[in-house]
């Protein structure tokens, strides 16, 4: 209802206020003559001077009604069209009230807001648009206002709560002030509907607990790659932060095709698996595996009503009414579905579908990622168990094989002696060959079976504490009749301070010893080398074997730790190998912690550098077994 506020402008009636200034002039001109009267005494009475007071009067109202009275009148009448065009066109709702709290004026946003037409309301009590537990406390801030005692309400603004016409509450923003008219007390309230903004601070504060919830399991499953930690850190973050009354998962078994029950929160779950068939039939049919095939969420009011449920009494007897499935889904795959279930008819919102769904998103992400470590540990394990029994398979062979070779190498060296009888230049000539070759072979058998065992992990390290200088100079004792036939140099050049280390000296020894052969295998005569040692600080301590061999080409440095890796230069000069002595080398060195490198230039020769630690350090292979 729109109301015309110009029309029902009450103004000060411009006669009534000139009379009364008449009056006063009046009087005032009156009292004058009579005290000049008094003062000096004249001849006429007392009547002349009331008459020409009166005539005094009638003769300054036309100009006093001109200067003064009409003036304020225009000033008043527009001051109050002013007001009452303000109050009229108002978004918020102003409502008056007198000293007896009674309504006077209800503008048209009061009528909007509370639905009631002016007229229902006016010379009403305000309480009528509040709840009932606001009354008391309105009249009291109203009754401490009117005997000026500070009041709590008055000049602030207050978040409320109004009633409508229809009786149902809403929140409001109530702004009161107060003045007098006299001594009468007037009130005036500035009303504004808070709703929308009540729902959208509820709606952002949900969301934002929607995302505390989100980050919080997340958090929680991805901290581990075990599946079962996982799956019990999910169903746990759901039952406290989640106002569901029971929560199932189940994930696909890919070998029978079959949903299985892996995990649940707040449900009997002995109760559902008591009967076998039952078990069997809900893991193929129900609900679950309708969310299962369908690949979509599905949401079901009732359970215990809904013929697609299995076995509906078990519901029943657990008082769950509601479904709410969601599909895992990770790399376009159905994993499993999650489920959740409340204990009253509940109709899940779009709201609530569209955040569960993203729960699950990001939980099937976890459950993939565990998964798929649990089959990666898995194959891990098959895979150390191949290795291991390659291992002994190949220890089998190799000892089998390395027996006969023995005995072949004793009779051609019986035969070479001429044990049974001289031989020829020619016979002597072959037998030389046969133990040869035969060396040759059981060089390569020992090779091929520390190699197994090395990759396998079938060695432990026998360490021991010694003097790292005394022990190479030792070592290299054994290789001095071969450097003076092929006429090499061999030369040492170890730092005084290279100190003790913690070693295996056995496997140490087989490391210095190939990288010494090699050295004089692809040294030429009249070449030299040099073995050397020194100390990096407390980090550990280098040795290298360098040569003024023929080198290795740049291209295939890095093929040199390869298994069965046989260089250029080696088929050039003729020589040859198993080309395995370097990957033993190499894992001999990790074993211990350290690393072996190399660099090499064509034609000028090659420098092996190994580094060993100085401090008591685990091997890196583990085993039970010592190689043989």
């Amino acid at each position: 209802m729109e109301h015309d506020y110009k029309k029902e402008v009450i103004v000060p009636s411009p006669l009534r206020l000139f009379f009364q200034l008449m009056v006063m002039i009046f009087t005032v001109e009156a009292a004058i003559m009579l005290f000049l009267s008094m003062l000096y005494p004249r001849e006429h009475g007392i009547l002349i001077d009331i008459a020409d007071a009166v005539i005094l009067d009638v003769l300054s109202a036309p100009l006093l009604w001109y200067l003064m009275v009409r003036p304020l009148r225009n000033v008043a009448v527009a001051e109050h069209i002013q007001a009452a065009t303000i109050v009229s066109r108002s978004l918020d709702g102003i409502i008056t009230t007198n000293e007896w709290d009674l309504i006077e004026l209800f503008n048209p946003a009061a009528e909007a807001i509370f639905g009631y037409r002016g007229e229902e309301v006016l010379g009403k009590p305000l309480t009528l648009l509040m709840p009932e537990r606001y009354h008391e406390a309105y009249r009291e801030g109203i009754k401490r206002a009117s005997s000026k005692v500070e009041s709590r309400i008055i000049g602030k603004t207050l978040e409320l709560r109004g009633r409508r016409k229809d009786g149902n509450d809403f929140p409001l923003e109530l702004s009161l002030a107060a003045w007098k008219v006299g001594r009468d007390a007037r009130y005036a309230c500035v009303i504004r509907d808070i709703t929308e903004r009540k729902l959208a601070d509820k709606s952002e504060r949900r969301h934002l607990e929607q995302l505390r919830i989100l980050n919080e399991i997340g958090q929680a499953v991805n901290s581990t790659l075990d599946l079962q930690a996982v799956l019990n850190l999910l169903l746990s973050k759901i039952d406290e932060t989640l106002p569901y009354a029971a929560t199932t998962l189940r994930l696909h078994n890919q070998q029978t095709g079959s949903l299985e029950p892996v995990i649940a929160r707040n449900l009997d779950e002995e109760q559902c698996k008591r009967s076998s068939e039952v078990y069997k039939s809900i893991a193929m049919r129900g609900l679950s595996k309708a969310v299962f095939d369908s690949g979509a969420p599905l949401k079901v009011l009732n359970v215990q009503t809904d013929p697609r449920t299995v076995q509906p009494e078990l519901f029943r007897k657990q008082g769950l009414v509601s479904f709410l499935g969601q599909p895992l889904i990770a790399d376009g795959a159905v994993l499993g579905v999650l489920g959740v279930y409340t204990k009253e008819p509940h109709d899940f919102t779009d709201e609530e579908v569209k955040f569960f769904s993203t729960l699950v998103a990001q939980v099937a992400v976890a459950i993939r990622n565990a998964q798929l470590y649990g089959q990666i540990r898995q194959q891990a394990t098959e895979l150390e168990k191949a290795n291991r029994l390659q291992a002994d398979f190949t220890a089998m062979i190799v000892h089998d094989v390395r027996s006969p070779l023995m005995n072949i190498m004793s009779i051609a060296s019986v035969l070479e002696d001429g044990v049974f009888g001289e031989m020829t230049a020619e016979q002597k000539k072959w037998a030389g060959k046969i133990i040869i070759n035969s060396s040759n072979l059981a060089n390569l058998v020992s090779d091929i079976l520390d190699l197994s065992k090395l990759e396998a992990g079938h060695i432990k390290l026998v360490k021991e504490r010694f003097d790292f200088g005394e022990f190479a100079r030792s070592s290299l004792e054994d290789y001095l009749p071969r450097v003076k036939e092929k006429r090499i140099s061999l030369s040492l050049n170890f730092d005084s301070d290279v100190g003790r280390i913690d070693a295996d000296p056995r496997r140490l020894n087989q490391v210095l010893g190939n990288l010494v052969s090699n050295a004089i295998k692809f040294t030429p005569a009249g070449g030299a080398i040099e073995v050397g040692a020194r100390r990096e600080g407390s980090k550990g301590v280098e040795m290298r074997v360098k040569d003024s061999g023929v080198g290795i080409p740049p291209d295939e440095i890095g093929g040199l730790f390869r298994k069965y890796c046989q260089v250029s230069s080696a088929k050039a000069t003729g020589e040859t190998g198993t080309g395995l002595g370097l990957v033993i080398c190499k894992m001999i060195a990790e074993a211990h912690g350290g690393r072996i490198e190399v660099e090499s230039e064509p034609g000028k020769g090659s420098t092996f550098t190994l580094t060993l630690p100085l401090t008591r350090q685990e091997s890196g292979v583990q085993a039970d077994a010592v190689l043989s």
